[in-house]
């Protein structure tokens, strides 16, 4: 039986299918759109002449999975959307000869979102039966309110209990129209998120991980005294926080992306550091008394979670070390694209086939490029590249040993937000400034963000402070790093002595745990630092060309594809020039880049502005060193032109071909236009939909 999941958004739309009960392929429609969040609303302006038909359909992804079996449409037996947004009039338009394949997943009525996220823990879980936790901003849309906190019990014969719904009311807060206040775990941690500065303006969507990376710079402080809600048997009361909120004078603010109490990430105040303490603390008190309830009311030795606020590890670490529950499972793409897995079980179990669901062993859902058409690839662009011969493990776990930054593109795509060892950005992680270098000349990202570790499995334990209770194979729960290690592997530790883990069975990946075992018998270090192949405001890399793009903008040493070894071509290969819209303006305190149209500006040195002005189409990189007449064949010289390429093409200043290949710039929001009329994502309940579209009954949030 096939069954293909489909969620549509708001944000993080994805397909999942099926097939005799296991997953065969699942994908982030950001993936293959190349637009953070997949949120198309948001950024490409294409709501005007869509949303009004029936809304953004991620066909990429559906034509990704389909591809990956080998079928179309009308071999599917179920096509399973979610009853959200604008899901039901999507369902008309799907071109398929049986529409009674079809199923817009409304069951349990007013509850589905949350069901979904639940089907899609329980059922990839190794459990026969389990409670379920679900948490997020909020799910299905009642006229008692949205659901924020669900609790079940589950089985494998398809039978199901609803334990806990906590559901609420949006409260009138602020002078501004429309300003409401949302209650919940979510929503409480989104706001903070928001309050600090770490959302994607464009999506906008909070980037809750940023938070919880500052939360351990930060500590109890008078000017955060007191508790945020109050609680009783698992019920919360979270007017204490908004008081707290107008009391700050924040709650003008809520929805308003543009405020931020960090305006500098290299200059966070202490109070900044200690509100994201706060909400951690809050997030994970929370949770334990979730957890404490459901084992009471259930008597269920194992949990299962899923739900925007799983993906936060440090509190599944400390859900995981309470010992509340044996065991702990969070499904890898706990998020809302983890909904096309939920859909997908759907299809199982409405179809009474529930136990024909087969548990996750990894979450390598993705399609593997075949080694012969990257390398005709790498021809085809004129980029030079050498073919690694005999043991490829020994040979990358030797130059990581020797300090380089790799890129590693092994074998199909991870499903969710981490990557796992096949989009992997890999180092020692040994040397003391291996993270700041990472941060800063790779990723170009805060410097405060800690990087997680890849451990053999049979030595985690001796490493880290594991926890028999929680499951270490998907990089969702962090662990405390032995006192002996911590100086031994800085770059891994953060600064409250512990990391996100990952661990590596050869079950599952023999290449890379064969790497890592290279790694330790040369360094006697059982782990490599991983971290997911992109740069900030780059979504994972799929395809080699999208590794490609990822070289190209930041400061990896060498990129592997597969046992293809591609460095960063030389600058007499690479033509650059200004894009369109951007000129060099000399203001009072220098050299200034800037856009006519949108005001975008970026400040420039005397070496950079010399060689900007020295740009032509004609000319490669070199040649315009050369002209400019700053010492082309100095480091120092390669240097600025390299940093001034990364920085003027991340700003959408420059434009970049290398070989044959364009630099694609779909990934750069700071290229895309706002649609009009555009806003970012909030709830919302009722028959009125997103941009004041009128939705059918059927669909609600």
């Amino acid at each position: 039986m096939f069954s293909l999941g489909i969620y549509t958004g708001p944000h993080d739309p994805a397909a999942c299918l099926v097939a005799d009960g296991r997953v065969v392929a699942a994908i982030e429609e950001e993936r293959l759109t190349r637009v953070k969040y997949g949120t198309i609303r948001a950024n490409l302006g294409l709501w005007e002449d869509y949303g009004d038909r029936f809304g953004y359909f991620p066909w990429s992804a559906t034509a990704y999975c389909l591809q990956a079996a080998g079928i179309g449409l009308d071999d599917v037996d179920r096509i399973v959307l979610a009853d959200d947004y604008l899901a039901p009039m999507a369902a008309l338009n799907i071109p398929v000869r049986d529409p009674e394949r079809i199923l817009v997943a409304r069951d349990p009525a007013g509850c589905a979102h949350h069901h979904m996220h639940a089907l899609s823990a329980f059922y990839a879980s190794e459990f026969n039966e389990a409670a379920v936790l679900v948490v997020d901003g909020d799910g299905t849309w009642t006229d008692t309110g949205y659901e924020a906190e669900s609790a079940y019990v589950f089985d494998r014969d398809g039978r199901h209990t609803t334990v806990q719904k906590n559901r609420y009311v949006p409260l009138p807060a602020g002078d501004r129209v429309p300003n409401l206040f949302h209650s919940g775990l979510g929503w409480m941690y989104e706001y903070v998120t928001g309050l600090l500065g770490f959302s994607n303006v464009r999506a906008g969507v909070p980037d809750a991980g940023k938070t919880m990376g500052l939360a351990p710079y930060g500590g109890p402080s008078s000017l955060l005294a007191g508790e945020w809600f109050h609680e009783r048997a698992g019920r919360f009361d979270f007017r204490p926080f908004l008081d707290w909120i107008v009391a700050a004078g924040y709650v003008d603010y809520l929805d308003d992306r543009s405020f931020k109490i960090i305006e500098d990430p290299d200059r966070i105040s202490a109070y900044a550091m200690d509100l994201a303490w706060k909400a951690q603390s809050e997030l994970e008190r929370g949770l334990l008394a979730l957890a404490t309830e459901v084992r009471r009311r259930t008597g269920q030795r194992y949990l299962c979670f899923a739900g925007g606020v799983g993906l936060n590890a440090v509190a599944n670490g400390v859900l995981a070390r309470a010992g509340i529950f044996d065991r702990v499972f969070v499904q890898p793409a706990a998020g809302d694209n983890g909904q096309a897995i939920g859909l997908a079980y759907h299809g199982y179990v409405t179809a009474g086939k529930a136990r024909m669901l087969t548990p996750i062993r990894d979450s390598y859902t993705g399609t593997a490029y075949p080694t012969e058409e990257i390398l005709a690839h790498l021809q085809v662009l004129n980029i030079s590249a050498e073919v690694i011969d005999g043991d490829l493990a020994e040979h990358v776990a030797t130059e990581l040993a020797g300090g380089e930054v790799l890129g590693w593109f092994q074998g199909g795509s991870e499903f969710g937000p981490r990557a796992l060892g096949h989009r992997s950005i890999l180092a020692d992680p040994r040397p003391e400034d291996m993270k700041d270098r990472i941060n800063e000349r790779v990723k170009m990202r805060e410097m405060f963000r800690p990087f997680a570790p890849s451990v053999l499995s049979d030595l985690a334990s001796e490493v880290f402070d594991t926890s028999a209770a929680a499951d270490l194979r998907f990089m969702l729960s962090c662990c405390g790093v032995r006192e002996e290690w911590q100086k031994r592997i800085p770059a891994v530790c953060h600064v409250d002595g512990t990391a996100r883990v990952q661990v590596v069975d050869a079950s599952t990946d023999e290449l890379y745990h064969g790497l890592i075992s290279h790694f330790h018998r040369l360094t006697g270090v059982p782990l490599v630092l991983n971290t997911s192949l992109n740069v900030r405001g780059m979504p994972l890399v799929e395809t080699p060309a999208d590794a490609l793009q990822c070289l190209l903008s930041s400061d990896l040493d060498a990129l592997y594809l597969h046992n293809i070894r591609v460095v960063y071509p030389p600058h007499a290969s690479l033509y650059v020039r200004l894009a369109d819209g951007w000129s060099l303006a000399e203001a009072a305190g220098g050299a200034t880049l800037r856009h006519i149209g949108t005001g975008g500006a970026l400040g420039v040195t005397e070496d950079e502005a010399a060689l900007l002005g020295a740009l032509d189409d004609g000319r490669t990189l070199h040649a315009a060193t050369v002209a400019a007449g700053i010492g082309p064949d100095s480091d120092g010289a390669r240097r600025t032109a390299g940093m001034l390429l990364r920085r003027g093409y991340r700003a959408g200043a420059l434009t970049v071909d290398a070989g044959g290949l364009p630099f694609d710039t779909r990934w750069t929001f700071g290229r895309l236009p706002h649609a009009e009329g555009s806003r970012p994502h909030s709830p919302f309940a009722g028959p009125i939909g997103p941009d004041g579209i009128r939705l059918p009954r059927s669909v609600g949030r």
